[in-house]
């Protein structure tokens, strides 16, 4: 090692011979050229790659949406590593440039690395959806990160692992800017015509071959050949594909513009044969494995054009670009490979985003945008209030019934339930009801819209949203206030009495106080019960049209009556039937359980409160009882609807892969719109734009 070091530092200038670090690098360098055997080498490797880390600032972890052509070689904010956070690595090039004896030996170490090992399966397999199920993939997951992993050194996937053991380094790496890379690669790998690099071909060509082969298996798979483009299977681009990649990977320089312009095309018609089947499933459900073929598919072709635009690209600085990308990708999957929550969200994301592009639909029937629309809202909200008063009526009076509790909360639930169908088949509306729909509406808007001017409308839709929203939560809750209180008094000139004793009724003014009760968790909570009956109607929606159920029944003698009103309301009766029992119930299971858990709706609560105010005498607004009540009513308002609405924004923008960037850009275009025109937020314009649709 001190001879390599006079030699390095002979090769070096004058003023870089002093530097207190070359003992350390020429120390590691050596450990590297020396280690016997490929366990060796690669321990060395990795312990060279963690000193050109240290003393660097540390980049945020990089999320990806999880294909190969999303990660590119910058980081999240779109700047590349400044010079100062790859001093080191710098220095390890230098060294190896100045000094040819030491390079020559680190290509050889790193040819043998290559030789030894087999990148196929790094290739082909990593970051590709495992067909092994969401249960048995995450256990496999949640026991790697219990028990201890044996090492094989032979295993690309968990050697980059080791390499990169946090995110930060993931992102870290992809930062690298290209002239970086593109020196590294010069440096310290073998040049064309060495075994190394025979390996590596041999390997990338044989992962070429593995991917084509799977796009083909899935793409003509029946779940999937029955939604494309008819015509005979021959003709199918997943079935042409294999046969045009192995004409790539033969080509000559002669004949590569033409093989390249047949690979684009190839690529091209397996994505058009994609989007015929998202349009032939666009009226249908669908199922878990639709969803996994079209996710392998989206990344097979995704890894597939990068890799071929390698071959394509002659060598120079693009080409390196490109494969830096392709080993970032890569990087970014080995790090997620054996990530529980990353499995968990991606298996999530692709199953709401389906539930959200059903839900989106419904969701434009509750915006109002012109003032004939918004009066047909505010009516249909004070319908939907004054019915709800009879759904608190019949609460109170179960409420005195002698059962057990978990028939109270079935009672309360069918009650809640009974009501809720009501409301829609009468075309009434239930503000709370709202926020999960418009919430996807939105979501897919800013997904489908284009053009320059895209985020002004998406700015345009929220505030119709906003002031629909407002319509119909004021609607529902003056009606059943005010029909609540008329109620409570009619009762008493009828009957003599109260309809609530007045004990009774304090207790309840006392449990709406916002500080003096747990008003604020429980409407909270509510919020995220709204949110999840639009998840499962959505689920039960897609569940009916994946499954044909409304053609089932209309091709049946007895059920062909049954089958429009089927299709038309499966979604809006699972979302009300489960919304009501939800309310109903949860509270009743908490009971039984001793847990301190209960559910606060602003329009039935509204509708309990006044009646409550009815019972006490003339003097119910007077003291700060009903200021207090008032309040807490005012925070279920904001709680149900917010957490509703945030909650489903939050994962539709996620399963629908909206930019960050995006987002951000329409969060500073909302806050100077509510600046400018917050009148915009509480009324709608006088007439829509002619030829508007949402």
């Amino acid at each position: 090692m001190r001879r390599m070091l006079e030699d390095v530092r002979a090769a070096l200038h004058q003023s870089q011979r002093d530097d207190p670090l070359l003992p350390e690098l020429v120390g590691l360098i050596t450990a590297l050229t020396t280690a016997e055997g490929l366990s060796a080498r690669l321990t060395a490797w990795i312990a060279l790659q963690e000193w050109t880390r240290f003393g660097t600032r540390t980049l945020p972890a990089q999320s990806a949406a999880g294909g190969d052509a999303a990660l590119g070689s910058t980081t999240p904010s779109g700047t590349e590593l400044a010079a100062a956070d790859t001093a080191r690595l710098r220095l390890l090039l230098h060294t190896l440039s100045v000094c040819a004896p030491l390079r020559e030996e680190m290509r050889t170490a790193v040819g043998a690395m290559f030789v030894e090992c087999d990148a196929t399966d790094l290739l082909a397999e990593t970051g590709m959806p495992s067909d092994r199920g969401f249960l048995a993939e995450g256990s496999e997951r949640l026991w790697g990160k219990i028990l201890p992993e044996p090492r094989e050194p032979r295993n690309l996937d968990q050697f980059i692992r080791r390499c990169f053991r946090r995110g930060s380094q993931v992102t870290r790496f992809a930062s690298w800017p290209p002239e970086l890379f593109h020196r590294f690669s010069e440096t310290t790998l073998p040049g064309p015509g060495s075994p190394a690099w025979s390996s590596v071909s041999e390997s990338f060509e044989n992962a070429v071959r593995l991917l084509c082969a799977r796009v083909a298996a899935q793409g003509l798979a029946p779940k999937l050949r029955s939604r494309s483009h008819s015509g005979p299977v021959s003709a199918s681009p997943f079935a042409r594909l294999p046969a045009i990649a192995e004409r790539l990977l033969c080509a000559t320089p002669d004949t590569m513009p033409e093989i390249t312009e047949a690979w684009l095309a190839a690529i091209a018609g397996c994505r058009a044969e994609m989007a015929e089947i998202h349009r032939q499933i666009g009226g249908e459900g669908v199922s878990v494995d639709i969803v996994f073929g079209l996710d392998v598919l989206d990344r097979c072709l995704s890894r597939l054009d990068l890799m071929g635009r390698i071959v394509t690209t002659p060598e120079g600085l693009a080409r390196s670009a490109l494969i830096h990308r392709l080993l970032a990708s890569l990087v970014h999957h080995a790090h997620e490979q054996r990530s529980l929550r990353a499995h968990t969200g991606t298996n999530l994301r692709l199953l709401y985003r389906r539930i959200v592009e059903r839900s989106s639909e419904t969701g434009e029937h509750y915006i109002a945008r012109d003032r004939n629309e918004y009066r047909h809202l505010l009516l249909a909200a004070i319908g939907g209030g004054v019915l709800t008063v009879g759904t608190a009526v019949v609460k109170i009076t179960m409420s005195g019934w002698h059962m057990a509790e978990f028939l109270h909360g079935l009672a309360y639930g069918f009650n809640y339930a009974i009501s809720f169908l009501i409301l829609h088949h009468c075309h009434l509306v239930l503000a709370t009801k709202q926020p999960a729909m418009t919430a996807a509406t939105l979501a897919t808007i800013m997904r489908h819209s284009s053009g320059s001017d895209r985020i002004e409308l998406i700015v345009d839709r929220i505030a119709r949203i906003t002031h629909s929203q407002l319509a119909a939560a004021a609607g529902n809750v003056l009606a059943v206030g005010a029909g609540a209180l008329a109620f409570s008094n009619l009762w008493q000139l009828m009957f003599g009495h109260t309809f609530i004793e007045p004990e009774r009724a304090q207790k309840m003014y006392d449990s709406f106080g916002p500080l003096t009760s747990g008003t604020v968790f429980f409407a909270a909570f509510t919020g995220v019960i709204l949110w999840l009956s639009s998840v499962i109607g959505g689920w039960i929606d897609n569940w009916s049209a994946f499954h044909r159920l409304p053609q089932g029944l209309a091709d049946s003698s007895w059920g062909v009556r049954f089958a429009e009103p089927w299709r038309r309301n499966v979604a809006a009766w699972g979302t009300n039937i489960s919304l009501g029992l939800m309310l109903g119930m949860i509270p009743s299971v908490a009971t039984f359980f001793g847990l301190p858990l209960d559910v606060r709706h602003v329009t039935l609560s509204t509708g309990s409160l006044m009646m409550a105010c009815g019972s006490l005498g003339a003097g119910w607004w007077s003291g700060g009882w009903f200021l207090n009540a008032a309040a807490g009513i005012a925070v279920m308002f904001v709680l149900n609807l917010g957490v509703s609405f945030a909650l489903s924004l939050w994962l539709a923008l996620r399963a629908l892969e909206i930019p960050q960037a995006d987002q951000n850009q329409l969060l500073r275009r909302l806050l100077a719109r509510l600046v400018t025109n917050p009148g915009a937020f509480i009324l709608p314009p006088r007439s829509a734009m002619k030829g508007e649709s949402l």
